[in-house]
């Protein structure tokens, strides 16, 4: 899933960090499944915080991605 939303296009990963719910959705299910393939600490912390300040987290990804270009933070894949 991770892969999967990384080659989507740039205005998709937009769209999918914009929404609120859908904000928080796809931070858990983008968390969970690098969790799933590298079980990293920062990975399993971060499913974890997503889980409880997912809202906020996915706010944040949203600036990272749209301003920096860059992946979600804190996450090794």
């Amino acid at each position: 899933m991770v892969k999967k939303f990384y080659n989507s296009s740039k205005i998709s990963q937009i769209l999918c960090l914009i929404i609120p719910i859908f904000n928080w959705i796809t931070e858990i299910i983008v968390r969970f499944s690098a969790m799933i393939h590298r079980p990293h600490f920062d990975n399993i912390v971060m499913f974890i915080l997503s889980l409880l300040l997912g809202q906020f987290i996915g706010y944040i990804d949203l600036l990272v991605v749209a301003i920096l270009g860059g992946k979600f933070i804190f996450m090794k894949i």
